[in-house]
Formats: structure tokens, sequence, C-alpha cells
């Protein structure tokens, strides 16, 4: 075998999760498991993966909102709603808000993240989160808490003693199938969603998730043998591709 080593990304945010880490990969031909620049750059934009799968995917409506809005002093319809970065991860910088007090943390988001996404905030949703690779799926964790789900919620040392409740659910299972070839996604990837009047949105996908969602998976050893595999032989396909190219050319020379 030409190739025997495979580059095992993990990183998480920004230069890693983006895409810049995977461009990095692609430039000096190494192969690596995980979704490439494509997807990678797309799931870190909450704006443009919402424009790009909306039609397609349940989502919350949503609307950006940057500098000139504020300065303009923009309108906002929700009377309730959720403020967040345009790029990042982790629940990091979200806020929940009246319309009436959202002015200053807009400034303060906007300062610190320039572009943020803002879309209505419903009570009462119940939250999902499953990881996907090219060939499994995974049980789905229904995610508890004891308050709103930001950054120190999600890694708070109280959250991690509740309980684990996980469930299966074909429709889910269908829909992260779904999002994970409309985006080309490779490697294994975490979806979250909400569940509204039985109906599922779509909230977040993470092309890095933490841990690589191994928790998610009851055999996790077996979905990520199969990713290095695939990576491997994708790459040793295109050596071969690239072989065969270059003897056609040469032999039509001669």
């Amino acid at each position: 075998m030409l190739f025997r080593s495979v580059m095992l990304l993990l990183g998480h945010g920004e230069n890693s999760e983006d895409g810049v880490f995977q461009g990095l990969m692609r430039y000096y031909d190494i192969p690596y498991v995980g979704s490439d620049l494509f997807a990678s750059s797309l799931a870190i934009d909450k704006w443009m993966s919402y424009l790009f799968l909306k039609n397609d995917i349940a989502m919350l409506d949503k609307i950006i909102y940057n500098e000139i809005d504020f300065l303009n002093n923009k309108k906002i319809e929700y009377p309730l709603m959720i403020i967040k970065p345009r790029f990042g991860g982790s629940s990091i910088g979200i806020r929940i808000c009246k319309n009436n007090e959202a002015y200053p943390i807009l400034g303060n988001l906007i300062y610190e993240y320039k572009d943020v996404i803002i879309e209505p905030f419903i009570n009462d949703v119940l939250e999902y989160t499953q990881a996907i690779s090219n060939n499994y799926v995974s049980k789905i964790e229904v995610i508890k808490k004891n308050n709103f789900y930001d950054f120190n919620e999600k890694y708070s040392s109280d959250n991690k003693m509740l309980a684990k409740e996980f469930i299966i659910d074909n429709e889910l299972d269908g829909i992260s199938r779904r999002i994970y070839k409309l985006i080309n996604a490779s490697g294994i990837i975490r979806i979250d969603y909400f569940k509204i009047n039985n109906k599922y949105y779509l909230n977040e996908i993470n092309t890095l998730p933490g841990a690589m969602g191994s928790y998610l998976f009851d055999n996790f050893d077996i979905v990520l043998e199969d990713e290095i595999k695939i990576a491997l032989n994708n790459r040793i396909n295109k050596y071969r591709s690239e072989e065969r190219r270059v003897g056609k050319e040469c032999r039509s020379r001669w």
C-alpha cells in the first residue's frame, strides 16, 4: 500500500473546524479523517449554512445583524430572541433577551464578534443531538439542562452530572443522513436539533465535534476504523486516477 498513515483532525473552532486546517491538508496532499474545506467552512458559518439548507431542511427563521444595522438602529420583530455570533461553536457568546433589552447586548456582541445571528426564542423546546459518519448514524442524545444551554451550562460540572438519556428515531436518522449528503460531509460530524410541536428543526452542524462524538456511538471503534479506511482509499484512488491520466498522456505522445 502506498499510503499507510492518515491525519485524524481533532481541533475545534477557529483555524481547525472552519476549514483552514483542511485546506492545509489538501495543499500538502495529506489524507485526513474529516469533512473537506467546503463542508467545514459552510457549517461554521451560521448564516451561510442557513441560506444553503433552509429550502431542504426545516430551520427556525433567522436574520443577520451587523455594525451598519446597529448604527442605523434596525428594528427586530422578535419579542424574545436568541443572539449568537455568526461564526463559532460550543454555544460561545449566545444571549437571550427581550426586544426592548436587545440594543446594548447587540452592541457588545457586534463589537466582539462583528456579525451576529438573531432568531426567535421559543419556550419549552426539546433539544437533541446526533452524530453521523459516512456509513453509520449514532443513537440520539436528549439534551438535559438546568438552565439555558450556553457555554457554561454545556460544560459545567453540574451539567455533566445529569443522567444521559438516549433515544432512537428513524425520522431523525433520515434527516441527519440528508444533511450529511447535502453539505458533502465526510468523517464524523454532530448535528444539533430542536423539536417543536413534534417537528424537528436543524439548529447547528459541528463538522469536528468534541471527542468526535464518540460517546454517541455504541461501536465507535468500528466507526473510526471505517472512516480511516475511507480516507486512505480515497487517497489511493486519487493517486491511481492521476497515474492513469499521466500514463494516457504519455501514450498519446508516443
